[in-house]
């Protein structure tokens, strides 16, 4: 039997293959919000036809503000049948086509419960599918959520926060350095290791960037004495907000920074209208996970952040 692969003629027979009825508004609506936002396009989505009928898919990912494809998303396949084979000529089929636009390396994020909009059912076999095919886990973290409702004022106690400009470039790259070199997050870990601090606080910010970011959103935190302390980058993506970066420098660490850094950052973002707020951490970083909570976020599932090799 012959598996085919071939654009997907629309965003409803996309979103409906492999799919439970009830899951289809949702992920139809995500997929459209993609296209809207730049961080897919109607070329980048590709269906496995067999016998006929539709028996795979999966869409490829951007930055919008890169444009070139990094992830694979709404993967979906039939678990409880022939996923390897279909999975497999439709992932080397699709990252065939891919090639002209950029694709390398393929990221994917799995994320455990199966929640819209992506629906990731059949989790254990997704990931012996995915580790079958290549994909190595670059990070495993807990996942938070906040009501996007109104934000009162924040008291910063002793701290003065203001917001980043253009003449802090320098200092921001210093100081995501200085909290990448103490992280106890996996990506800081091994960036550091391979490239050196600076470079990895350069792209990382350059990465953050290329999201989206309204003005007076990023803050660096100061002391009494007018030392920087502390700093926070919020983002945002098509259809929510989130941390992007936080980070208390080592020697200033303990006394509370952590809690004011992402209570102003969550106002900031509440403010701005956003339907989700979403974060995540190291399941390692234990620190930062209690700080979400005394901040008032909710932990709701775990995520693995995913990567095929080029």
């Amino acid at each position: 039997m012959t598996i085919e692969i071939r654009l997907a003629d629309g965003v409803r027979q996309f979103a409906a293959v492999e799919t439970a009825d009830e899951h289809v508004d949702d992920t139809a609506r995500y997929l459209e919000g993609l296209f809207a936002s730049g961080s897919s396009r109607p070329e980048w989505c590709f269906v496995a036809w067999r016998d006929g009928r539709p028996c795979g898919r999966v869409a490829f990912w951007a930055l919008p503000r890169v444009g070139r494809p990094l992830d694979i998303v709404l993967l979906n396949l039939p678990w409880d049948g022939d996923a390897d084979a279909i999975g497999r000529a439709l992932l080397e089929a699709a990252r065939q086509a891919m090639i002209p636009t950029g694709l390398t390396t393929v990221g994917h994020c799995h994320d455990h419960p199966p929640r819209a909009p992506q629906w990731q059912t059949h989790g254990d076999a997704r990931l012996a599918w995915l580790a079958g095919m290549g994909f190595r886990t670059q990070r495993d973290t807990l996942r938070f959520e906040t009501a996007p409702v109104p934000a009162g004022a924040v008291d910063t106690g002793a701290l003065r926060l203001r917001a980043a400009t253009a003449d802090d470039e320098a200092l921001l790259q210093q100081m995501v350095a200085a909290v990448a070199m103490a992280s106890r997050d996996q990506i800081d870990i091994e960036a550091v290791a391979a490239r050196g601090a600076q470079a990895h606080a350069a792209e990382l910010i350059a990465d953050l960037r290329s999201m989206r970011v309204d003005p007076g959103w990023w803050q660096i935190a100061f002391d009494a004495q007018g030392t920087a302390v502390g700093l926070v980058l919020p983002v945002a993506g098509a259809d929510f907000g989130s941390i992007g970066y936080i980070g208390v420098l080592p020697a200033h660490r303990g006394r509370g920074h952590v809690d004011v850094l992402l209570a102003v950052a969550t106002a900031l973002l509440r403010d701005a209208g956003l339907p989700r707020l979403v974060a995540d951490t190291d399941r390692a970083n234990t620190g930062m996970a209690r700080a979400f909570t005394r901040g008032g976020w909710r932990q709701f599932g775990e995520r693995r952040e995913l990567l095929l090799p080029a």
